[in-house]
């Protein structure tokens, strides 16, 4: 099995980040300690892996399965033009509109062409189809592995952004109102603001890499269909 660089920063880099979070809020003092020996910091490694992989479960469920499943909709649906969006998605357009657009026209009229695209059309089987064919080009498939190291990455941190938030917010408020006003709710409000900050710029950040994956395999799709048109 190899290490590769999406471990490091979508698994060991959150893990990391969940464990400086806990620190903060619960005083863990699992990141913020001094004195490691190599075998503790080595421990210390395998353990933020392994939280990044218990983080990136509940992050795929909520953003990617509940938020863009069923809210915004599949980026593939709006790409080829079968939206319209998901759950509430129509009245959240103007604030994520890139992320509806459809693929250039040309492409578009060579993938309509290809599945007979209407309403009726499985998304994910054109998806799935289309994806066959871009893992066999080399320039494609590279630049989808690059955006998929990238959406999961700030997909991961985003949730991380988002759990914070609501954590710090929740400690933050609950202390006010058992003893008024001082350094540490202030603390908490702080961290609950830069949290919800973080939370959803990568939120966008995600939204923009994840329809770049998509688009990159749909458009490796087009340029087949296109080429085998020509041939024939």
């Amino acid at each position: 099995m190899k290490f590769s660089d999406y471990d490091a920063f979508a698994y060991v880099a959150c893990g990391v980040v969940a464990f400086a979070i806990s620190d903060v809020l619960f005083d863990t003092r699992l990141v913020f300690t001094s004195g490691w020996t190599f075998s503790e910091g080595l421990l210390f490694l395998i353990a933020a892996y392994l939280a990044g992989h218990l983080v990136a479960s509940p992050s795929s469920w909520v953003l990617e399965k509940l938020f863009v499943g069923k809210v915004l909709g599949a980026p593939t649906a709006h790409l080829i033009g079968l939206g319209p969006p998901g759950r509430l998605g129509a009245s959240l357009r103007p604030l994520f509109r890139g992320y509806f657009a459809e693929m250039p026209k040309k492409q578009l009229s060579a993938v309509a062409q290809s599945e007979n695209l209407t309403a009726n059309n499985s998304v994910d089987g054109v998806f799935w189809r289309a994806y066959v064919v871009a893992r066999h080009n080399p320039i494609s498939s590279a630049r989808m592995e690059s955006f998929l190291k990238l959406y999961g990455f700030c997909r991961n941190m985003s949730f991380l952004g988002l759990a914070t938030f609501v954590g710090a917010l929740y400690i933050g408020v609950s202390n006010w109102c058992e003893g008024g006003w001082h350094d540490l709710v202030e603390t908490h409000l702080v961290m609950s603001t830069a949290a919800g900050i973080v939370w959803l710029v990568l939120l966008l950040r995600y939204l923009k890499f994840y329809r770049l994956y998509a688009l990159e395999v749909l458009l490796a799709y087009a340029k087949s269909i296109s080429d085998k048109d020509r041939r024939s």
